[in-house]
């Protein structure tokens, strides 16, 4: 290859690499891996976009179940004080789809922690939603 087109292949690159970068910053991961794609298509060979793809799918599947974490905390904290069960429900739903979340065993267990069961049967909650998540 010559110097020249090694040259703009390099440039080409690193305006990939900085339109992604941008991408990522804003969330805007479907519009990044379009990119990432578009260029691959273009540039198959080019073992840095191949990188910069592995990176892009690392970084959305993190922001997807950050939001999954996000989502089952709000909706317990809702749920946890007119129906505590329902509420644990919920949490353990989400950390059967990212087992492990330290965020949501560490609610799962505050929460839990507040919940007794009266001699009656019927729930004596306290207020779960003090925990920030």
């Amino acid at each position: 290859m010559k110097v020249r087109e090694q040259e703009q292949r390099r440039v080409i690159l690193e305006e990939i690499q900085t339109r992604v970068n941008d991408f990522l910053r804003t969330e805007s991961y479907d519009q990044a891996a379009d990119l990432v794609n578009r260029a691959i298509d273009k540039l198959p060979n080019e073992t840095a976009l191949h990188r910069l793809k592995a990176e892009v799918t690392t970084e959305a599947r993190k922001f997807e179940q950050k939001r999954l974490v996000d989502g089952a905390i709000s909706e317990a904290r809702d749920l946890f004080a007119r129906s505590p069960l329902e509420g644990l429900a919920v949490l353990q739903r989400a950390l059967k789809q990212v087992p492990g979340e330290e965020r949501l065993i560490a609610y799962e267990r505050s929460c839990a922690n507040r919940w007794t069961p009266s001699v009656s049967n019927r729930c004596a909650p306290t207020r779960c939603s003090n925990h920030r998540s």
